[in-house]
């Protein structure tokens, strides 16, 4: 865990120092499914550096940063859940044995915000 999230620190630390940025915005509504058969995916116009996808009922989010195979997601009881990333090129897919820490429960909208460092 702390080499993820120094890694994490590590990426979004350079993000003051590379200029400006471009910021994405979409939404998506979950399906409900989850699990390594039903991975969620996303593409951007250009590879994001880091992503944050927040629920529109709780308020919760999980921060996604290239190149880390991981991405965390604390529960309602303070528990630690991990979800299974996969980067490719503009795209970022993800998978949680937990439903809820796929960001994927059914009828709920998210939000994604991306960050990508401009050329």
């Amino acid at each position: 865990i702390d080499g993820a999230l120094g890694a994490h620190a590590r990426q979004l630390a350079k993000l003051p120092f590379c200029g400006n940025c471009q910021i994405y915005t979409t939404t998506y509504v979950g399906t409900g499914q989850y699990g390594g058969e039903y991975p969620n995916s996303l593409t951007f116009p250009k590879a994001p550096t880091a992503v944050m996808i927040i629920t529109s009922d709780t308020g919760r989010s999980m921060w996604f940063v290239q190149g880390c195979p991981k991405a965390f997601y604390w529960n309602n009881n303070g528990n630690l859940q991990n979800c299974v990333v996969t980067w490719n090129g503009n795209s970022l897919s993800w998978y949680s044995p937990y439903l809820f820490s796929q960001m994927n429960a059914q009828n709920i909208t998210y939000h994604v915000i991306a960050f990508a460092v401009m050329d």
